[in-house]
């Protein structure tokens, strides 16, 4: 068998290389050295096996290894034998068939949500099945848990079939068109993260739009706003769905799921005292600028700074914590300033929760080295809300507001300049100072 470079493994053959040149139609031998072939290892076509139109998979090869098959550029058809079980992630190349027949002896197949091809389970297989949208694992007692949607389909409208009872992590990262999704009686679980899809994680209102839930589902609901799942002991949000910028979450849910607001256009985002969890990346692929959290104020860069704004999104649910300050502070507290970091650093100031103190000084050390310039800043942004926090954290105190009011007097915009004035006049003692325009 020169043709191949192979390894013996427990139970048989394992094919490590394919180096046969010139064929186009090519059947996998059964044996090798009498013994039979068990694997198809992973890149096992990777170097020769382009050419190849058609490839048959005799029934003594129990398991195709992730990127088993890839290589095969130019397959027109795959033929799979009763008798195969696994199939690793990323099997074959995307875009080459555009459905693969599996025999009902799989019962495993790595990575489902990764899938490059559509697969059409055999009517009988006990462990998977498949309709012209997904792939379903089987339960006991005939239930079913959705495991990925197919690549490449047009349907913008689903409807999960009764008699599925959770959609797994990752289900919908091939989902491209859909924009309706219609779920089951009998749904009980959605894992986090299942809903996204990977293909458009970040554009804009792009994916599932509108959700709708069968009636006798007592656990799923759909308001005004978004999908919820509601039991004795929690209330999550899902999905938020609307287009408001300014967003208020009801009083009474506890939960924040993962990507809640992907993709929404969602600015400003108030959370009611009841949130106790938040899951991880809530806000990813958003511009937000401001969450409420009851009496906490965090500020984000939004628009103005989008890598470091996606940075300090990603705190929230970290570390197994609803918000990790630290790492907010880390990454914020640096000594070059610009006017929305000087936002930033303000807020910070304001709303100090688990602000250490040795962080709480550093903030403040910074601005005060600063000072002119980080008032000259604010006043160009015309940022009235930073120059009161700035006073109210008595880094514009009494001593040096008459230079700060100079700063802001030499601006086109008299904005920030009128808003310190009104400031100093009813918290600062009065000096003899002249601060009328």
């Amino acid at each position: 068998m020169q043709e191949y470079r192979y390894e013996t493994v427990s139970d048989g053959i394992r094919l490590t290389e394919y180096r046969g040149e010139g064929v186009t139609e090519l059947q996998i031998p059964e044996t090798i050295d009498d013994q039979p072939v068990k694997v198809l290892g992973k890149e096992l076509f990777t170097e020769h096996g382009a050419g190849i139109e058609i490839l048959r998979v005799p029934g003594c090869v129990r398991k195709i290894e992730e990127n088993g098959l890839t290589g095969l550029d130019d397959l027109k058809e795959l033929h799979l034998s009763e008798g195969l079980q696994v199939i690793g992630s990323d099997f074959i190349p995307a875009g080459i068939l555009d459905v693969v027949e599996i025999p009902k002896t799989v019962y495993r197949i790595d990575e489902p949500w990764n899938l490059n091809v559509r697969l059409n389970v055999e009517t009988g297989n006990p462990f998977h099945m498949s309709d012209d949208y997904a792939l379903y694992r089987r339960l006991d007692a005939g239930m079913l848990a959705m495991e990925g949607v197919f690549p490449h389909s047009d349907k913008k409208e689903y409807t999960i079939p009764d008699g599925c009872v959770a959609i797994e992590e990752h289900a919908f990262a091939n989902q491209e068109h859909l924009e309706t999704l219609i779920l089951p009686a009998s749904l009980k679980q959605i894992e986090e993260g299942a809903l996204v899809s990977l293909n458009h994680a970040f554009e804009y209102r792009r994916g599932i739009r509108t959700y709708k839930v069968d009636e006798d589902n007592r656990l799923f609901h759909v308001r005004e706003d978004g999908l919820y799942y509601q039991d004795r002991s929690c209330c999550e949000l899902i999905r938020y769905t609307r287009d408001d910028t300014n967003v208020t979450i009801q009083d009474g849910v506890t939960v924040i799921g993962m990507d809640a607001f992907l993709n929404t256009p969602v600015l400003s985002v108030t959370l009611p005292e009841s949130v106790r969890t938040i899951n991880p990346d809530p806000f990813r692929g958003t511009m937000v600028e401001e969450v409420n959290m009851g009496s906490e104020k965090i500020l984000f860069p939004g628009h103005s700074y989008l890598s470091l704004s996606e940075e300090l999104l990603a705190c929230f649910g970290r570390n197994g914590q609803n918000f990790d300050y630290a790492e907010y502070d880390r990454l914020v507290c640096q000594n070059y300033l610009n006017a929305e970091r000087i936002r930033l650093f303000a807020a910070r100031l304001q709303y100090p929760t688990a602000l250490t103190e040795e962080k709480k000084n550093s903030y403040v050390s910074i601005l005060q080295n600063q000072l002119q310039n980080a008032v000259k800043l604010s006043g160009e942004a015309e940022d009235t809300a930073t120059i009161q926090r700035l006073c109210s954290a008595n880094v514009i105190n009494r001593d040096n507001c008459a230079s700060c009011l100079d700063t802001l007097s030499s601006l086109s915009s008299k904005t920030c300049m009128r808003a310190l004035m009104e400031y100093s006049h009813s918290h600062f003692e009065q000096s003899d100072s002249d601060f009328s325009l």
